[in-house]
């Protein structure tokens, strides 16, 4: 009898693709070939590319997350990687994918060795290699910081120059070159902007006259934006050291004058305070934000940015993330935010001292209505629902 040739799912990924070393390409290419040559059925193919899989990657694996939903499908037999970090570079999310190829009973082809999750022996030696990628994604960081930490003293520009500059090559001083073109546009935003006139009336003018963005597309107001706060027009180079902005003088020439620069940002400024951003008087406060967390994901579900490295651990969608939160706090699996708490605790009762009536509304938030100068303020609690009950929060909240 012929047996049935074996599920596989590759994954490919490179931080940076420089056309150097195995790029995503190259990885599936070599994939696709060793299914061939032993005989696997080839299911599924993802890939990221230009994204990171160290701690302190921001960046969401697409491609990572729908693998890990493709494994416990129960659909796949062999999961394929280049090398083990092209998956993890974290024993956090080692031991998650590990964890769940040993559960679905998965095997893990790793470069031309084939191991087995369930397998002590296989798991010492991925753990090894596990532990190495971690410590090597460490170093990495610390070079690159390292790096950016002398180019700061040494005044030399890093990342990519700003519109209105280019970048020399070879990378030598003074690093970016002015374009005269686009240094007349930068020029032209600023006066604009201390002048009085709005972001969207600035990148409607440039609109008009056909002029386009850094990346070929039409100037908006956050390009706008972006290019009025950008201090490295002034020939400065500005970074963050132990939570204060330091800066230095760099060796390119300026395209505006610092003068300009804090015209430009005092005018701003006054535009703040004039046109204030208006507030929904019935949007509420959320006086348990940040305070409540759920314990399975640490998310509190205010935060986009939180909220999207979540989505990125966890492979699930904003959605299902909300849902699983819910379900956490439910079942009273929440963690406590201590340096937020005295503050919003004792608000919150001084309110409920003069609630009289506490409501369910439609979507599931507690409101406590209070009447105050024949005017509601309207208090809500973010994922307090039904089977949460108040006084349950609040006890929790109380503790020492």
């Amino acid at each position: 009898m012929q047996q049935e040739p074996l599920r596989a799912l590759s994954y490919s990924r490179v931080s940076s693709d420089r056309n150097d070393g195995k790029s995503v390409r190259d990885q599936a290419d070599w994939a696709r070939e060793l299914c061939e040559r032993k005989g696997w059925q080839l299911v599924a193919e993802h890939q990221d590319n230009d994204v990171g899989a160290s701690k302190r990657s921001r960046g969401i694996r697409r491609g990572y997350n729908e693998s890990k939903k493709l494994l416990t499908s129960g659909d796949i037999d062999v999961f394929i990687v280049w090398e083990g970090s092209r998956a993890a570079r974290t024993m956090v999310e080692f031991n998650r994918l590990s964890s769940t190829l040993q559960e679905q009973g998965v095997l893990w082809q790793v470069g031309e060795t084939l191991h087995d999750p369930s397998d002590p022996s296989d798991m010492l030696l991925l753990n090894v290699l596990a532990a190495f990628a971690e410590y090597e994604a460490e170093m990495i960081s610390n070079r690159i910081r390292r790096g950016t930490d002398a180019s700061f003293k040494g005044g030399v520009p890093y990342g990519s120059p700003p519109y209105g500059y280019i970048k020399c090559e070879p990378w030598q001083p003074p690093y970016w070159v002015q374009d005269p073109v686009k240094a007349a546009v930068v020029h032209r935003v600023f006066q604009e902007s201390i002048l009085g006139s709005g972001n969207h009336a600035i990148a409607r003018g440039l609109q008009e006259d056909g002029i386009v963005a850094s990346r070929g597309g039409p100037f908006n107001a956050v390009a706008v934006k972006r290019m009025l706060n950008t201090i490295s027009y002034t020939g400065i180079r500005r970074k963050e050291v132990d939570g204060k902005d330091e800066e230095r003088e760099g060796d390119w020439e300026p395209i505006i004058s610092p003068g300009t620069y804090r015209d430009s940002q005092r005018a701003q400024e006054s535009r703040r305070h004039k046109f204030p951003q208006k507030r929904n008087p019935n949007a509420g406060i959320w006086l348990l934000n940040a305070v409540l967390r759920c314990a399975v994901c640490l998310t509190s579900g205010n935060t986009t940015a939180r909220m999207k490295r979540s989505q990125g651990v966890s492979g699930l969608s904003r959605k299902e993330i909300v849902e699983r939160c819910i379900k956490a706090l439910h079942k009273g699996q929440v963690v406590h935010d201590r340096r937020r708490t005295e503050g919003r605790l004792s608000t919150l009762l001084g309110h409920l001292a003069y609630a009289q009536e506490l409501t369910l509304v439609g979507d599931g938030r507690f409101r406590w209505i209070i009447p105050q100068d024949d005017s509601r303020s309207v208090l809500t609690g973010r994922y307090l629902r039904e089977h949460f009950p108040l006084a349950e929060a609040l006890a929790y909240l109380a503790k020492p």
